[in-house]
């Protein structure tokens, strides 16, 4: 509210892109009752006057300061292609909860690079190969090799990111964040959340007028209404633009999938794994789901991220409880 009364606002700064975002969305939602400039309409014409929205509301507004990769890429996507059409964006930090890992230094590339920072934090790695021994080996900075993918741990507690390695400038590494350690697997196919969102996103294209808000997935394990079925992925999506997807539709998510991974492609084909059952949930159920993942956490907006993977059945019952289609 005191950001909309005050037009010389240059940056709008936040953890992560999710942030903006919702703030954004509800400006959107409330913009008849909450101001009087005339840049806002509501109505059907309502999402087209909303597009750039940001640069008109601030028209000296030069940068969004934000994390907008790993599970924030979506709600960076969609920053940029409605809400702040036209405004750069700059991912700063590679932080977590624990501390500072490693800082941007590249600010007008598209794809997020961290210098590692060797003082604020004691980093070990392992080999993304090797996160299934009981006992993996750990590498120090200094032994990781460039173009690997790994996990990394810091001050000795696991982070649980997947971080790929693009460049060793002794005595440190750039590093780029591949995603959360956070799998698909229910018959140890492990689909991750970059391969799965990569596979939606080309089904989407195929939805002709559905935009994508948000998205997560549970495996049919922690849900109680698989009965006799092949395990299977529950797929959570809210769209915008249309209500329904034909069974047609939903398939190509799964065909989608295959496509881009023959691990799961193997297990589709023997019957191992069960077509993926595809959920369009109401307007607002992830914003509600949120509210719940950040009181049962205890997390504040600033550091949440929101689970691409459910693991607590209750967060999926909930949303089968808003299931429109």
């Amino acid at each position: 509210m005191f950001a909309l009364k005050d037009p010389s606002v240059g940056t709008l700064e936040s953890n992560f892109a999710s942030t903006v975002f919702y703030a954004l969305s509800a400006l959107q939602v409330q913009n008849s009752s909450r101001t009087q400039r005339g840049l806002l309409s509501s109505g059907p014409s309502s999402r087209k006057v909303f597009h750039g929205i940001a640069k008109r509301l601030w028209p000296h507004l030069h940068l969004v300061l934000a994390v907008d990769s790993g599970s924030n890429q979506i709600y960076g996507e969609m920053l940029r292609e409605n809400y702040c059409r036209g405004v750069p964006f700059y991912s700063p930090f590679y932080a977590a909860t624990e501390g500072l890992i490693g800082v941007n230094l590249w600010p007008q590339e598209p794809t997020r690079r961290y210098m590692l920072c060797p003082r604020s934090m004691f980093c070990e790695f392992l080999p993304e190969s090797s996160l299934e021994e009981e006992t993996p080996h750990t590498l120090l900075m200094e032994e990781v090799k460039e173009e690997r993918t790994m996990s990394s741990l810091s001050q000795t507690y696991c982070i649980g990111d997947i971080v790929k390695v693009v460049g060793i400038p002794q005595p440190v590494n750039i590093c780029s964040f591949a995603r959360r350690g956070q799998m698909l697997s229910v018959r140890g196919e492990k689909v991750s959340e970059a391969l799965f969102l990569n596979a939606l996103k080309k089904a989407l294209a195929q939805w002709p007028g559905a935009r994508l808000i948000d998205y997560c997935c549970a495996e049919s394990g922690i849900m109680d209404s698989i009965g006799g079925s092949d395990p299977h992925y529950q797929v959570f999506i809210e769209l915008k633009g249309v209500r329904n997807l034909t069974e047609e539709q939903r398939y190509k998510l799964d065909i989608c999938l295959q496509q881009d991974s023959a691990v799961y492609k193997s297990f589709r084909f023997k019957g191992s794994i069960g077509p993926m059952r595809v959920q369009l949930v109401a307007e607002g159920a992830f914003k509600e789901l949120r509210k719940r993942m950040m009181a049962f956490s205890n997390t504040s907006p600033n550091t949440f991220k929101m689970h691409r993977v459910l693991r607590r059945k209750e967060y999926g019952d909930f949303l089968l409880g808003k299931t429109i289609s």
